[in-house]
């Protein structure tokens, strides 16, 4: 996102020193690190600055399920391969099921992410790639390290506070290191937001973001346990849990049993 006129550089720092560089991407998750694989990738070979708000790379699983159009994406920048390895794919996503819990009933199941015998051959006609389960635990680092690799300078616990269109055309960007707490400047030929729905690109750009309140409460908890000798035959990577003879509060009425790793996380 680029060009849009804001209060976000104080008049005080315009003064200071200005690091120079030709593209700025604020935020550091699977879109900013993959937009910089992407841009420095030849045939284009273009960098500059990457910064996060986070201090590393994500410390949870967070999103998970990656498609085959976007393995085909990783494809053509010479990633898909070791993201395969880092990833679980086959039967460890073979169904999603509904159960009472892990050992006991189970409801139903279906076929997920193309593994149904009946569609495979649409799966397979439709794309080179499958499904992959890949935590952004695994995904970050490898899209961080190409992008280093291939001359992005990336700072962590960096955010941006505010922006300006100059009238040369460029954007003059406020930054502020968590760390020092020091502000810095930076002049850039394009910003792009990839910060989230708390993005402060947004914000500066005065884009709406729709928000539903009230949609529920998710609790997420890391659980390390070798559940192995259990899954053999309700072998999935989403078992979603019900247990209806029991009463609980409205955010506790279901419980989602996922696989991190198969089948110790």
């Amino acid at each position: 996102m680029e060009n849009s006129l804001t209060n976000g550089v104080s008049s005080h720092t315009k003064s200071s020193t200005i690091l120079e560089v030709p593209l700025l991407i604020v935020g550091a998750g699977p879109a900013g690190a993959s937009l910089a694989c992407f841009l420095s990738h030849p045939p284009y070979s273009l960098t500059g600055l990457l910064i996060s708000a986070s201090s590393t790379t994500a410390q949870t699983p967070r999103a998970h399920i990656t498609n085959p159009a976007a393995f085909e994406c990783l494809r053509d920048i010479d990633l898909e391969q070791e993201c395969l390895t880092r990833g679980v794919t086959g039967d460890c996503m073979l169904h999603t099921r509904w159960c009472h819990d892990m050992t006991g009933e189970e409801y139903a199941r279906v076929y997920s992410w193309g593994n149904d015998p009946k569609r495979q051959g649409e799966y397979e006609g439709a794309s080179p790639c499958r499904h992959v389960d890949l935590p952004q635990t695994e995904f970050e680092p490898i899209l961080v390290r190409r992008a280093a690799s291939q001359g992005w300078n990336i700072r962590f616990s960096t955010r941006l506070l505010g922006y300006e269109k100059e009238s040369n055309g460029k954007l003059l960007c406020r930054l502020v290191d968590d760390l020092t707490k020091t502000e810095f400047l930076v002049r850039s030929q394009y910003l792009f937001g990839c910060d989230g729905a708390r993005s402060q690109v947004l914000r500066d750009l005065k884009i709406p973001l729709i928000k539903k309140p009230g949609q529920g409460l998710a609790l997420n908890v890391l659980v390390k346990v070798d559940l192995s000798d259990f899954v053999e035959a309700r072998k999935g990577n989403l078992h979603w849990v019900f247990q209806p003879e029991k009463e609980y509060p409205d955010f506790a009425w279901s419980g989602l049993i996922r696989m991190v790793k198969p089948w110790n996380e």
